[in-house]
């Protein structure tokens, strides 16, 4: 199958998902996850009328917002705090992935460089409590929310998460449902319109039924990376 045709196909169902939870399909942002594939599949992939794009490595980000500035390139992968001045300076059109005070200390200190509006950025929460992943714990998410929206050099836009995958196989349902009620619980910090990025290729539908703003897909869209 062509990529337009996946493409094609990945719309009608975020349009049915959103339909059966009574939702408008224009308020779900299809982002496409480039991360390993070949650029000649990202060039195909903007031929077919995608403009939200995403890299979780800050250097392939930069590269590709670089070579392609036509796109929205979204960075929605881990930020180490010494790689704050090429988040700065480049800018994300939205960072997934702000998930502790160093990140913001580290961004707040670049702030002398152009231009100086804050960065739309999503707070990553670690829904499960998992201990070796990233994200803020919930129990600490009030804290990094006042933290996040007091900051200059931060647009707090909304909350991002990667649950993990249920033993049963089927959709994390209920931590796409926690992150939308902790997202409530910090809303008087969020626009009204707020953004819950969650969902991938395997489970976007249960996200979008759960509140989704953004779903992350890759190989859906792209099929398989390469190794």
């Amino acid at each position: 199958m062509s990529v337009a045709a996946r493409m094609a196909r990945i719309v009608e169902r975020i349009e049915g998902a959103a339909r059966d939870a009574g939702r408008d399909s224009g308020s779900v942002t299809l982002l496409a996850v480039s991360k390993r594939q070949p650029e000649a599949r990202v060039a195909e992939v903007i031929a077919a009328g995608q403009r939200d794009l995403g890299e979780n490595l800050v250097q392939a980000w930069v590269a590709r917002s670089r070579a392609c500035a036509e796109a929205r390139w979204h960075l929605i992968g881990p930020v180490q705090s010494k790689k704050a001045k090429l988040v700065w300076t480049h800018r994300p059109a939205l960072l997934h992935t702000v998930d502790r005070e160093k990140l913001v200390d580290a961004l707040e200190r670049r702030q002398g460089l152009e231009p100086g509006e804050g960065i739309a950025a999503l707070v990553e929460v670690n829904v499960d409590d998992e201990p070796q992943k990233a994200g803020v714990r919930p129990s600490a998410l009030d804290a990094l929310a006042d933290r996040v929206a007091a900051s200059s050099a931060l647009d707090l836009r909304g909350l991002m998460c990667i649950p993990r995958r249920p033993a049963s196989g089927q959709p994390p349902r209920a931590a796409f449902a926690r992150l939308r009620t902790l997202a409530e619980g910090v809303a008087d910090r969020l626009p009204p319109r707020y953004e819950l990025s969650m969902g991938m290729s395997g489970d976007f539908e249960a996200a979008i039924a759960e509140g989704a703003t953004i779903v992350r897909l890759g190989t859906a869209i792209f099929g398989p990376r390469d190794a």
